[in-house]
């Protein structure tokens, strides 16, 4: 497993609550380097480049671990060394840390990201295990929260957390809340266009497609949301 930096000091954990920030949480791990840090990949994968207003110069990592689809966003950098599309091993650097975009001091700003890839849905990191990463208070997502903070100890999901499969088919309020829970969106406990658009993502993520992919929930999909989220399916 590869390190994002070789000296590592982390000055604000994934999760921490704060209420300036639009999520209300800090969106990923910031490590304390000096401008000119290199920068790694933490796993195999294909990298995208972006210049925003807010992350600055930007590397993303995608990349697939036990079969979901990531995106760490290697955020404020002041250099680019590698090009859009550029597959990439684990360890190989991806540029320089800096200070660009809003921010408040020179730092990277390590954010992940699960489908839909936009903000909000980022997630405790699903491969480090660098002590103190993960707030103590994070909200949302317990299972990874707990897996990631304490990799010998993986997270139970809660008995009173299930899914009826069939329930779910015919409308349950309570199993379609939970659902949408763990995709993220709006919960409402009706199956929304939301609700398709975003199931559909999650099932192109564990690599289905055409009609493997229509935003209902199969068996197989929602078990493996259930795994990885904390409610069990029946």
């Amino acid at each position: 497993m590869a390190s994002p930096v070789k000296s590592v000091r982390v000055t604000q954990p994934w999760g921490r609550p704060n209420p300036r920030y639009k999520a209300k949480r800090h969106t990923g791990i910031d490590f304390g380097v000096p401008v000119g840090t290199p920068l790694f990949a933490v796993a195999d994968g294909k990298t995208r480049l972006l210049n925003d207003k807010s992350y600055g110069l930007v590397v993303v990592l995608e990349y697939v671990h036990e079969g979901v689809k990531y995106e760490d966003w290697y955020c404020h950098m002041s250099k680019q060394e590698v090009a859009n599309g550029q597959a990439v091993k684990a360890g190989d650097q991806l540029g320089l840390s800096g200070n660009t975009g809003n921010s408040t001091g020179p730092h990277l700003h390590l954010e992940t990201r699960i489908a839909p890839f936009r903000y909000g849905n980022d997630v405790a990191h699903p491969i480090l295990t660098i002590p103190g990463i993960v707030d103590p208070a994070a909200p949302g997502r317990p299972s990874v929260v707990q897996r990631v903070a304490s990799v010998a100890k993986p997270a139970t999901p809660k008995a009173n957390k299930v899914v009826n499969f069939k329930e779910l088919q015919e409308g349950q309020a309570d199993d379609i809340s939970l659902v949408q829970s763990a995709l993220n969106v709006k919960v409402s406990g009706k199956w929304d266009a939301a609700t398709t658009t975003a199931y559909k993502k999650w099932q192109e993520s564990l690599g289905f497609k055409g009609k493997d992919a229509d935003g209902k929930p199969g068996k197989t999909s929602l078990a493996r949301l259930g795994s990885r989220y904390g409610f069990t399916v029946i």
